[in-house]
């Protein structure tokens, strides 16, 4: 297994309907489109600067619900 993403999972405000949405590491993984098994996850609130191996691509809920990579 190759890790290549450091999912952090976490609360965002929708900027469609303003409501706030918790985006768990699965349902994450899912809108990037990127497979589970290649991803770490991080705990709700960890930095994106931790200790995380060097060139692993962190992913994050986003506001404008791009989640291309």
């Amino acid at each position: 297994m190759t890790l290549r993403y450091v999912l952090h999972p976490g609360w965002i405000r929708s900027k469609t309907d303003g409501q706030v949405h918790f985006i768990g590491s699965v349902a994450l993984a899912r809108c990037y489109g990127v497979p589970l098994r290649e991803c770490v996850s991080a705990r709700p609130g960890d930095s994106l600067k931790g200790p995380w191996p060097e060139g692993l691509v962190h992913l994050e809920p986003q506001y404008d619900g791009n989640y291309t990579l």
